[in-house]
């Protein structure tokens, strides 16, 4: 039998699991919506964000104009930002169910990149909460120092480089003219949302 809350092997019948010390039992053994499986989703996001963390760190190696990259981002943004939005929408389901309370409605897995002020926040409190959810029980009230990392990440890329007018993207794009500055923000940041989405996607909500 394994742990519910973090996937540790129990031997015999313990009445607390010894590693992360949860209660069994306590999570739903059968969810009303089923478990979601992150696994396909997670080689589709790691995968790109790959492609995209190496074309910014040859493009900053070589000094050459990022502007025809640019263009290739953007191409490839919109599928990118919408199997993001899958993954997590389906983290969300599953972390429902491992014993940490979730803030937000489902529907903000959408919603709040999209709408402005809001925007500034909520995506960073729903991937939190899903963070945590994954956590063992003693390590759930601690700084999610790694999701903190990524959005002042994705802050600052947005800051030093501006956007659009009337554009948003799901993650930090590049745009002509970015400044090299920016461009190692989002290398950093595209490494970090790579281990966000592998530790989620690997631990318990990711079953």
């Amino acid at each position: 039998m394994l742990c519910w809350n973090c996937g540790a092997e129990l031997h015999g019948d313990p009445a607390r699991c010894p590693d992360c010390g949860a209660w069994p039992g306590t999570a739903t053994e059968e969810p009303a919506d089923g478990a979601r499986p992150l696994r396909f989703f997670r080689h589709v996001l790691i995968a790109g964000l790959i492609v995209i963390t190496v074309g910014v760190l040859v493009a900053i190696g070589l000094h050459r104009d990022v502007a025809t990259y640019d263009r290739v981002v953007d191409d490839s943004m919109a599928g990118f930002g919408i199997a993001f939005i899958v993954w997590l929408w389906r983290a969300r389901i599953n972390a429902e169910n491992h014993g940490w309370p979730q803030r937000r409605a489902r529907g903000w897995a959408f919603w709040g990149w999209v709408i402005p002020v809001v925007s500034l926040w909520i995506p960073f409190q729903f991937l939190g909460d899903i963070w945590r959810a994954g956590l063992p029980e003693r390590k759930r009230n601690r700084t999610a120092w790694l999701p903190a990392l990524w959005w002042v990440g994705w802050l600052l890329s947005a800051i030093s480089g501006g956007r659009t007018a009337g554009r948003y993207d799901f993650v930090p794009a590049l745009f002509p003219g970015t400044g090299w500055i920016r461009l190692t923000i989002i290398a950093l940041d595209g490494l970090a949302l790579i281990a966000i989405i592998g530790t989620i996607s690997n631990g318990p909500v990711g079953e």
